[in-house]
């Protein structure tokens, strides 16, 4: 063998040593790469950088020390480490909100068999539906979480009846058509005329319509429609925390101005817009309507035929040209 082959021969052995020592290296960075990703003494910043490979995100997403952000972006691709988190749960109790602002994050999890905890936590948060619960009230999680838990067959049956009892139609519409549904809180709910599980008006006992509004929200909420509702249940559904529950009441017809007096002082402007249009509704908080500085509070009373005739010729040279348009016709 020529002196140059031999040359040749060695720079290729030692090429092919380097390949394998760098291939060596390359794999021992990578498995300190993986246990760093699944080391739950990791810092959340190196966490961050390690997420952006591909390779490691799995373990950063099961990390308990992944911050709540990263978390949920990688729940998208990785739901189940994710939603098995062991600190998933406490990081979403500082910042219950953080679910329903990422509906990506949300649809994955609700795309799986969600750990016991946060079943367990939509069920207690939908158990008393009526009452407020914060951040969660309404939210995106409140509300996806209840048409899933509507359409399980392991629901329990009393909170099925809850969930067809709930303001939000596709929830109560999804309960009623569950077999484990009591029928008891169907019949009850059609009695008092909910429109999901069969609009009907038979003659309603006072105990039937204390029991429909004890249901939740939407039970709540027929009972302060319903012609034959009695005024002591009436005034106790006046106290209602419920902005839902409270803005059906201020659309009752007939409305006792002894009821609209306390939704006139509340906090809710949902509910001033009902007695806005309310022709029921005391004279004397049509004209502080009329007066108001919402553009559309004025423009619902302009509309009310119980609004005196100096207020409707006021709002008829309003500087808005909709609350014009409304004192006009």
């Amino acid at each position: 063998m020529s002196e140059a082959a031999d040359e040749q021969a060695r720079r290729e052995a030692d090429e092919q040593a380097q390949r394998e020592a760098d291939e060596q290296a390359q794999r021992e960075a990578d498995e300190r790469a993986q246990r760093e990703a699944a080391d739950p003494t990791t810092r959340p910043g190196r966490l961050r950088e390690l997420a952006a490979s591909p390779a490691l995100r799995r373990a950063v997403a099961a990390n308990p020390s992944t911050p709540l952000d990263l978390l949920l972006d990688l729940m998208v691709q990785h739901a189940e480490e994710a939603a098995h988190n062991a600190a998933l749960p406490l990081l979403l109790l500082e910042r219950p909100s953080a679910l329903s602002e990422r509906p990506q994050s949300l649809g994955a999890l609700l795309a799986i068999e969600p750990p016991g905890w946060l079943l367990g936590l939509m069920q207690s948060l939908w158990s008393e539906e009526v009452r407020p619960r914060g951040p969660f009230e309404g939210s995106l999680f409140h509300v996806r979480f209840g048409e899933w838990l509507a359409q399980r067959d392991d629901t329990p049956p009393e909170l099925l009846g809850r969930l067809c009892a709930s303001h939000w139609l596709k929830t109560r519409r999804l309960a009623a058509r569950n077999p484990r549904a009591p029928a008891e809180v169907v019949e009850l709910l059609r009695a008092v005329g909910d429109e999901v599980v069969g609009r009907s008006r038979p003659p309603v006992t006072p105990g039937q319509l204390r029991a429909a509004a004890a249901l939740g929200s939407r039970g709540a909420e027929l009972v302060a429609l319903h012609p034959e509702a009695p005024d002591d249940l009436l005034a106790d559904l006046a106290a209602s925390r419920s902005t839902h529950v409270l803005e059906a009441l201020a659309r009752r017809p007939g409305l006792p101005a002894a009821l609209a007096e306390p939704l006139a002082r509340g906090p809710h402007h949902a509910v001033w817009h009902a007695l806005a249009a309310n022709p029921s509704t005391p004279v004397a908080w049509l004209v502080r309507y009329a007066r108001d500085g919402s553009t559309y509070l004025r423009r619902t009373v302009a509309r009310n035929p119980s609004l005196p005739a100096p207020q409707r010729r006021q709002l008829a040279v309003d500087p808005q040209a909709e609350v014009r348009l409304a004192a006009q016709g």
